[in-house]
């Protein structure tokens, strides 16, 4: 189940009250995290805090380098870094599914993770910023209902999925992957901090099958530490190539995995074949398949 959380920012000078507003929807936590920053979230053994309120990380985080085990809590060493650099040496060292609030000498630091698995919408109250996870979770914590946005909606349809800051709802906003709000009093901006043209450039003297390998490794590493959190998995399979590479690797892990296909009367829209081929190279596999 995906983390639901709703973190309240107060404007500098103000501190938001631990003892009102507390969260209607069931079944959020109240977490004190830092003077002028309230949490409520939905599993605390996913948050990660600093010490002496630095800050904290909400998801699932693991090293860039080394064993691919979830991270419970960082060294005092590594939190120091990653407030000193606001953010950055979180970016280069470490991935996963996150939001994380970074707090600095005079202002705070709001980074979602460059992969975006984690939701994180924002929105004005009174003094306060408000985060969530859900747009839904701002009416549910006490705030004001929400209207919808027609010319959001229009401009949503016309660019077709493309990210963008703005949604369709009046006041909200969305923070995108790889990017940040830097808070400082009541003055807030946005900033890139994660570019993937920056690695479109860095390409080196290492020969094709170098590079394949490499890029197979990190591959493997990713899937290994998503797949080392269940015992069981689910996964949706076409029998292409991204959904075979997944199923693959997991293998590799061990779990005790099932394919899922899902079909169509149009045959263009029936992968089934490709699937079952996809099973029989996992062999310890049972895809379940189903027709809609």
């Amino acid at each position: 189940m995906s983390v639901q959380f709703v973190a309240r920012i107060a404007s500098r000078g103000l501190v938001c009250d631990a003892d009102g507003d507390r969260p209607t929807i069931s079944p959020l936590c109240r977490q004190d995290i830092m003077p002028g920053f309230r949490l409520d979230i939905s599993d605390p053994c996913a948050l990660i805090t600093f010490p002496e309120e630095k800050g904290c990380i909400i998801g699932t985080l693991f090293h860039r380098y080394g064993p691919q085990e979830r991270i419970e809590q960082l060294e005092p060493a590594e939190v120091e870094a990653i407030g000193r650099s606001k953010g950055e040496h979180l970016l280069r060292r470490y991935w996963g599914r996150y939001v994380a609030f970074i707090r600095s000498e005079n202002a705070l630091s709001v980074i979602r993770d460059p992969s975006g698995a984690m939701p994180c919408y924002h929105t004005s109250h009174g003094r306060e910023l408000v985060l969530a996870s859900a747009p839904s979770l701002f009416c549910a914590a006490g705030l004001p209902s929400l209207s919808i946005d027609t010319t959001g909606i229009a401009r949503a349809l016309l660019i077709a999925g493309m990210p963008e800051t703005r949604t369709a709802l009046i006041g909200v906003g969305q923070l995108l992957p790889g990017t940040s709000l830097e808070i400082e009093g009541s003055r807030t901006t946005t900033a890139i901090r994660w570019d993937p043209w920056e690695f479109v450039g860095s390409l080196d003297d290492r020969s094709p099958d170098e590079v394949a390998a490499d890029l197979q490794r990190t591959v493997q590493s990713c899937v290994s530490g998503w797949g080392r959190l269940y015992n069981k998995g689910l996964l949706t399979i076409s029998g292409g190539l991204d959904s075979s590479i997944v199923a693959a690797c997991l293998r590799n892990v061990g779990n005790d995995l099932s394919l899922l296909t899902l079909t169509t009367d149009d045959p263009l829209g029936d992968e089934r074949a490709f699937a079952r081929t996809m099973a029989s190279y996992l062999v310890t596999c049972s895809p379940k398949l189903y027709q809609s």
